[in-house]
């Protein structure tokens, strides 16, 4: 997902979420609790506020990043845009195979690569081609090279700051984006119902 792509989703979400939470506010002090005409909104916002967290969750995931001669240069969906100049780092670990749960029956892989200083991550990314692993090569430290595939949790045990603590939580929060909403309409509509 392109990170344009990733801040409408977060803008509109966030929006609907807001206005339905609005609409129940003005419904319920008018008309009451719970009336038929506030529970949708309610359900909505809450739908989208699941829809949002779980976002907010996975998006940290989705970078574009270059490098030049002097520096790579990261653009986060949210957040400025940050420069990590070459002669700062002290190492770069490519990880080839950080295991991340996807849709399918097994997890997926993909690459990490972690910038470091002074022992500590500076910067931990997915780049979206290939092309930034070689730019690496050529312009920064030798890069250490992890072959042996890693869980989020085995790698930020590894190199504290590898992942997020929301790729920690990624597999509950898969769950939560169709648990959630299914249980509160579920509810509405079998609650209404009597």
């Amino acid at each position: 997902m392109s990170i344009f792509a990733a801040r409408i989703f977060l803008a509109v979400t966030f929006l609907v979420a807001v206005a339905c939470a609005a609409w129940f506010v003005i419904v319920w002090s008018e008309v009451g609790p719970w009336s038929d005409a506030s529970v949708w909104p309610a359900v909505i916002c809450v739908v989208a506020c699941v829809m949002l967290v779980v976002a907010l969750m996975f998006f940290p995931r989705f970078v574009e990043a270059t490098a030049d001669d002097q520096a790579v240069s990261i653009r986060r969906v949210l957040g400025p845009r940050r420069q990590v100049r070459f002669a700062d780092l002290d190492e770069v670990v490519v990880l080839k195979r950080l295991l991340l749960p996807s849709r399918g029956t097994s997890a997926s892989t993909t690459v990490r690569i972690l910038l470091r200083q002074d022992g500590r991550t500076v910067a931990s990314f997915s780049p979206r081609g290939s092309g930034l692993v070689s730019s690496l090569e050529n312009h920064g430290p030798e890069p250490l090279v992890i072959h042996e595939p890693l869980t989020p949790s085995q790698a930020r045990r590894r190199w504290r700051g590898a992942v997020n603590s929301a790729e920690l939580l990624s597999v509950a929060g898969m769950w939560a984006a169709v648990v959630v909403p299914i249980a509160v309409v579920l509810w509405v509509i079998l609650g209404r119902g009597n």
